[in-house]
């Protein structure tokens, strides 16, 4: 069996346990990361239905006048969009709600990138949907600190994993916070 037989039946043993505990992630979760209190941009996604709710943070970063941008898919890439409370947001091709808007640039250095998965390892191994979207938007931030988001159960001991994968330098569930 290849990686990536390994990595799609992993997928399909995660997929129906993930939709009951993914939980909310609240900004008490950040507290022990200099990352999150110094980040001039936070970079996100909108949740699908199983992937943990990060609204609490977006609201935070507001409130704290931190520049907020959400994903949304173009072609085979992230691209992404400033968003704001009264960014109206649509269904997007892969079923996930993405904002409406013109592509915003970023600057790395100070971005704080949350980033959803399968499951992820003490160690920053994360486990996406298969489509390298997250590993390819990763690769084109460097310098920005790059946390996973995941419900408590995905947390796995190891994962298998491929040259493209790239890792987080964090991990933070609704009840656990792992600096790599």
């Amino acid at each position: 069996m290849t990686v990536a037989d390994e990595k799609r039946q992993l997928r399909l043993q995660l997929r129906e346990a993930r939709r009951a505990t993914a939980g909310i992630i609240e900004p008490r979760c950040f507290a022990g990361l200099a990352a999150w209190s110094e980040a001039m941009t936070l970079v996100t996604f909108a949740n699908a239905g199983d992937e943990p709710v990060v609204v609490p943070l977006l609201l935070d970063a507001w409130n704290r006048g931190v520049v907020c941008l959400a994903t949304r898919v173009a072609d085979e890439e992230l691209e992404l969009v400033s968003v704001e409370p009264t960014t109206r947001w649509r269904l997007g091709r892969l079923r996930v709600p993405e904002p409406v808007g013109e592509p915003s640039e970023i600057r790395a250095e100070g971005a704080f990138v949350l980033v959803p998965g399968v499951a992820f390892t003490a160690d920053g191994r994360r486990l996406g949907r298969g489509g390298g979207y997250y590993d390819r938007l990763i690769a084109s931030l460097p310098g920005a600190f790059i946390c996973g988001v995941c419900g408590d159960d995905r947390l796995l001991d190891d994962l298998p994993t491929e040259r493209h994968d790239r890792r987080v330098n964090a991990i933070v569930t609704p009840n656990r916070t792992i600096l790599v």
